[in-house]
């Protein structure tokens, strides 16, 4: 469906105070994105038998586990409890939700439900890659600086260094079974940022880096003899060994160790960054050398 004449001059409206310097992005959800969620909701169960197997209350249910809460927003019906989440809950829990029905996907067909026939779980199946694009184009439209990227919210710092840096690394560790281990961690890395723990990330981040370069073959017990390593094997070059020098510098001051500095979001950011860039260059492209 084409886009309707109130949005297209909203989002009209939007690009014209960004033109003009205006910085719009925020990390909650206003009153016309939790509707249009909540329509998106509808939408991708649509059709499923809620007599048998209940999608919305299943994957209530998996967050209410997940998050050791009684209920999403208040006491009640369980459909009532997730409608009034969405429409008024905090950001955390509605995106917990979101990414519980996006797993649901994958799983519904044996785990949860028993005997569900074929062709509901292909229908509910296949419409979760259109619920996902259609969250983040809500996500974008109301300028909410989250992604869901392979199932996963992920945070916006910077819109630019996520689109290149950040969404196409996890989507290359997500793809490689040799990339687990640096995957795991380099999410663990930016849910440390989620949960305001820079020190953390930063720690994770550089643990990201030292487990890709070894599913590369580079040996070493410390990121910086894996990235030696890395040169010496043409990954990389020889300058390059400054990065090196400096990722294993800001991991000692500001990573998680005792005597590190305190260290804030943007020191953070700025090893994610560097971090999921080095790692789609080594991982994806030609040697450097």
């Amino acid at each position: 469906m084409h886009m309707l004449f109130g949005r297209r001059r909203r989002l009209q409206a939007l690009n014209e105070r960004e033109a003009a310097g205006e910085d719009l992005w925020t990390d909650k959800l206003d009153e016309r994105a939790r509707f249009r969620i909540l329509y998106l909701v509808h939408k991708v169960v649509d059709g499923t038998d809620s007599r048998r197997y209940n999608l919305v209350a299943e994957a209530r249910r998996l967050v209410l586990e997940d998050l050791g809460l009684p209920f999403l927003y208040a006491e009640g019906a369980r459909q009532q409890d997730v409608e009034h989440c969405i429409l008024e809950g905090e950001e955390e829990t509605v995106f917990s939700y979101l990414e519980a029905l996006v797993r649901l996907g994958s799983i519904v067909a044996s785990q949860y439900f028993g005997n569900v026939p074929t062709d509901d779980t292909d229908r509910y199946r296949s419409r979760i890659p259109d619920f996902i694009e259609a969250i983040n184009v809500v996500l974008e439209e109301h300028r909410c600086s989250y992604e869901l990227v392979e199932g996963t919210f992920v945070p916006m710092e910077s819109r630019t260094l996520h689109r290149s840096v950040v969404v196409p690394a996890l989507r290359l560790l997500g793809g490689r079974s040799d990339f687990e281990a640096s995957e795991r961690s380099f999410r663990k890395a930016i849910e440390e940022l989620q949960g305001g723990d820079p020190q953390d990330a930063i720690t994770d981040a550089s643990t990201a880096l030292q487990e890709a370069l070894g599913a590369l073959g580079c040996q070493g017990n410390t990121v910086s003899r894996r990235l030696k390593d890395a040169i010496a094997k043409g990954y990389l070059t020889p300058y390059d060994s400054k990065l090196a020098e400096w990722l294993e510098a800001d991991r000692s001051l500001k990573g998680d160790a005792h005597n590190a500095d305190d260290a804030d979001r943007t020191d953070a950011w700025l090893v994610v960054h560097i971090v999921g860039a080095l790692v789609l260059r080594v991982a994806s492209g030609p040697p450097r050398r």
